[in-house]
């Protein structure tokens, strides 16, 4: 696979693109779960039947062994033997691999690290177990468990950095240094002054807003919100051309103001320092970078910032401080490398800085986009932006090929942004989600696709008969482990042990629940079929209940309405 099929719609036809390697790779998955399935619940029970019954509900339960699979989204052995150490090799593969599929298998690391603390805890009981010996597993464990993973995690992103090494549609996520190392971006080679001065047409973009550049654009405020006739200032992800900005002189000159096309090029334009007071227009509508003492739309404890002025004229809420966080042997602002804050300062002294809001996106009047704002907080960390590109006539231009960022560097900045762009995934105002102690009940399901009736629909909802099963058995293990703990604590083994019985339910629970029911003398010989019968008539209604939803697993098409006998729950959003 190539990267160039956009897998917008299911059902779409792939024409030339090469994803037989990915299909294969997730059939063979989804093929691998139900054998796996079978032998590990077969080791736990030490019983076949135990076995093809945990691997028929996974067979039929198409949420996960067979949902996932189809559709492609763009998401004891002796201590210190040799087998023991490859054992935990492969596990601290199989840790590493977990993680960097997707961070939800930071779960599967927690779980297996609570493992690993009570087996060292039963060690350390062990008084037969010498402290040096209790200090060989600690460090074995840390050596295989912690940064074996570690190592080939990272060793999973070094690979990830040299084969995906070109721009794509996502780039702009990321930091400028991080751009220009990728080949097609516009960044890669670029030749630009390499300190900002007076004069000069700049990008800005902030360091915590997901990659989001100093915008404005030609609409206003509503009138409910004040003031509606200001020009509203965002921060925008994508490059466009309401993102360029012109720094000027705080103070009011002519040859500052006029068209910056008209300037005298034959002058060798002012350098940009840190500590400098300046005024930051709009290039496209001619308006100020402009603060004043009302509160933000998103942030109340935020002062509004807006575009303000006619033709780069406004007044002094429109000056502000440039300055220099990032260490350096001199006070020049230079694009790219050095990180910077715009403090509000139209008095002398800084009242505000700079920020983007990420906790919130602007209604639809503001286009979703990220509102731009001035924390009373100077030392927020949302308050630090830089140059990303800039252009001065009156400078020379020089290449950018001395900007390189580390591997640790890369492998962090990738990280932080991951984090950033997932806590900034937020609903749509009309979407209901469901909440966590709704999906073990199966209560709501999740819609993939657009819900016309000409679509190809894509639902996720689990077989609800498998789904009311696993809620049966939850209820059922914590009444047994309720009845384990209290017969434990009253020394009433015979109950311990009976109740770990009802857990191997092939060979007494189904046969005590068809059984009870009956007056006739019980006979021992009745148990084992019984027992089959049991489990014929469960996995008889999980059949039924996959085959009536079975349209779940390849999309739905054709009317909503014939779909609604499907939505045994209103909340079920499959014919509406």
């Amino acid at each position: 696979y190539r990267g160039t099929f956009p897998f917008e719609n299911p059902g779409d036809l792939y024409g030339d693109a090469l994803i037989l390697g990915m299909r294969v790779f997730c059939a063979i998955c989804g093929a691998m779960c139900v054998p796996l399935v079978y032998l590990t619940v077969r080791t736990f029970t030490d019983r076949e039947s135990s076995g093809i019954f945990a691997a028929l509900l996974v067979l039929f339960a198409f949420k996960d062994a067979k949902w996932i699979t189809i559709f492609l989204f763009i998401d004891s052995v002796e201590a210190w033997s040799f087998c023991w150490w490859i054992s935990r090799m492969i596990l601290g593969t199989l840790l590493a691999c977990a993680i960097g599929s997707k961070w939800v298998g930071l779960f599967v690391v927690i779980f297996i690290g609570c493992l690993t603390v009570s087996e060292l805890w039963e060690i350390w009981g062990d008084r037969t177990v010498s402290l040096i010996h209790i200090a060989a597993h600690i460090i074995a464990r840390i050596l295989t468990l912690v940064i074996w993973p570690i190592a080939l995690y990272s060793a999973f992103f070094a690979l990830h950095f040299r084969i995906c090494n070109h721009s794509g549609a996502e780039d702009s996520f990321m930091s400028s240094a991080f751009q220009k190392t990728l080949i097609g971006n516009s960044l890669n080679v670029q030749y630009m002054p390499k300190e900002v001065g007076y004069g000069s047409i700049v990008t800005i973009r902030g360091e915590r807003c997901t990659g989001g550049y100093l915008h404005s654009h030609l609409h206003s405020f509503p009138e409910n919100i004040y003031p509606h006739g200001q020009q509203q200032v965002t921060a925008y992800q994508f490059k466009d051309e309401n993102n360029f900005w012109i720094v000027k002189e705080a103070s009011y000159r002519e040859d500052i103001f006029d068209d910056y096309t008209q300037m005298n090029t034959s002058k060798v334009a002012t350098l940009l320092e840190s500590g400098d007071f300046l005024r930051l227009e709009h290039q496209l509508t001619r308006t100020n970078l402009h603060s004043h003492n009302f509160a933000s739309f998103t942030q109340s404890n935020h002062f509004q910032v807006t575009g303000y002025g006619l033709n780069g004229f406004g007044d002094e809420n429109d000056i502000w401080m440039i300055e220099l966080v990032t260490e350096s042997k001199d006070p020049y602002i230079s694009p790219i490398t050095n990180k910077f804050k715009l403090l509000h300062a139209p008095n002398g002294d800084p009242i505000c800085a700079l920020s983007c809001s990420v906790a919130k996106p602007l209604p639809e009047w503001g286009f979703s986009q990220l509102e731009v704002t001035c924390n009373p907080d100077l030392n927020s960390s949302s308050a630090l932006w830089r140059f990303e590109w800039h252009e001065n006539n009156r400078l020379p231009s020089m290449p950018t090929d001395d900007i390189n960022l580390s591997f640790w560097e890369y492998f962090l900045e990738l990280h932080f942004i991951m984090a950033e762009v997932n806590n900034a995934l937020l609903p749509d105002e009309d979407e209901e989600q469901s909440l966590p102690w709704q999906w073990p009940l199966n209560l709501r399901g999740q819609r993939f696709t657009s819900w016309q009736e000409e679509d190809t629909r894509v639902y996720l909802l689990g077989n609800p008969i498998v789904f009311l099963l696993n809620a049966f058995g939850i209820i059922i293990f914590l009444l047994s482990l309720a009845t384990v703990m209290l017969a434990n604590k009253r020394g009433v083994k015979e109950l311990v042990i009976l109740t770990f019985r009802m857990f191997n339910f092939d060979s007494y629970f189904d046969w005590e629940l068809s059984l009870n029911f009956q007056e006739q003398g019980l006979m021992f010989k009745w148990c084992s079929g019984t027992t089959f019968l049991g489990i014929l008539v469960v996995i008889s209604f999980v059949i039924w209940g996959f085959s009536k939803f079975n349209c779940l697993s390849y999309g739905m098409t054709g009317p909503l309405q014939e779909l609604r006998p499907l939505m045994w729950l209103s909340a079920w959003e499959i014919a509406y």
